[in-house]
């Protein structure tokens, strides 16, 4: 028998989710399909998180990806989300030998019934005794899922950081006065100590050399920041270009 997941699992799944889907809602209901996956209401839409899904966040083992391809399976408010057709129930009663039919499955849906019934009450004496104990673990699970975002974020910070730059020369072409907007769209990680190169060309579009500076200023997540810099002008420089080659974690 497959172990039953409750509204503290899902919703430790949903705070994941929101990472990649931020349009996802908040927890209202859930209901069982008859394959075990749960399609779950939410304030703004419903979404559909498969019994295999949930099994595999139990045990810490959703990848990025995965969480990726749940988020958007989100089905907003006022769309259909697809479901498994049910069996239309038979309400006529035939005369004659049809009679015979129709007891027999009246017979065989009251115990089908009775049997849903029984396993509904162990259902809920496992989900009492697992409560807790789930609740633990989808916390610490997570925090851990975070973490993983985080070192995504620590190690690659060129995939995060944004730049705009624009120059002016001085009167006598002998300096440049370069001004950069750094922008960091990492979710969690901040940055500092940005390096920048800076590529003079000629009038040809030659190289005519390369230097690096260093931005000493913090860069926290999801924020954006303008800098200045006064730098030496090569000779016969036409114009430059700016990129950054790394950054520090903070």
């Amino acid at each position: 028998m497959q172990a039953p997941y409750n509204e503290i699992t899902i919703q430790s799944l949903l705070r994941k989710l929101r990472i990649f889907n931020r349009e996802i809602g908040e927890y209202e209901l859930f209901a069982i399909t008859e394959n075990f996956d749960y399609v779950v209401k939410l304030s703004n839409g419903k979404i559909l998180i498969t019994i295999e899904e949930l099994q595999e966040d139990e045990k810490d083992a959703l990848t990025t990806e995965s969480l990726v391809v749940i988020a958007k399976r989100f089905v907003p408010s006022g769309q259909t989300m697809t479901a498994p057709p049910q069996a239309a129930v038979e309400t006529e009663v035939s005369q004659g030998p049809a009679v015979k039919t129709t007891i027999f499955w009246t017979i065989l849906a009251a115990g089908l019934v009775i049997m849903l019934i029984l396993g509904g009450l162990g259902y809920v004496d496992v989900v009492n005794k697992q409560a807790k104990p789930i609740a633990r673990k989808t916390v610490e699970t997570y925090k851990e899922k975070v973490m993983t975002i985080g070192e995504i974020e620590r190690a690659k910070p060129l995939q995060f950081l944004l730049l705009r730059s624009d120059y002016k020369k001085n009167f006598w072409g002998t300096k440049i006065r370069l001004q950069c907007s750094v922008k960091n769209t990492a979710t969690v990680v901040s940055y500092k100590d940005v390096k920048l190169q800076v590529t003079h060309y000629s009038d040809t579009k030659a190289i005519l050399g390369t230097r690096e500076y260093i931005l000493f200023d913090n860069f926290p997540s999801q924020s954006e920041k303008e800098l200045e810099l006064k730098i030496e002008n090569l000779k016969h420089t036409d114009s430059i270009s700016c990129k950054i080659l790394s950054a520090k974690v903070d």
